[in-house]
């Protein structure tokens, strides 16, 4: 456990050992998607202010994410 060198490989660790399903209280558990993604374009409504921000081209990193039959989970 002393060599995962990243949150991939941790979160890999924790599936393999079922800590994940432990902790979502999920019998099934399957990873579907990991890697970086731009979004497209859209828009944010920014609550109490009433103002509402256009987003484009947002780059998001998801490490590791995982889907049940009912719920997605992403890390």
């Amino acid at each position: 456990m002393r060599n995962l060198s990243s949150e991939s490989q941790a979160l890999d660790f924790a599936y393999l050992v079922s800590l994940l399903r432990t902790f979502t209280s999920e019998k099934e558990l399957n990873l579907t998607i990991r890697g970086r993604q731009r979004s497209e374009k859209f828009q944010v409504a920014i609550p109490g202010s009433g103002h509402v921000a256009e987003v484009k081209g947002v780059q998001i990193e998801v490490d590791a994410g995982y889907e049940s039959p009912e719920r997605i989970y992403l890390f």
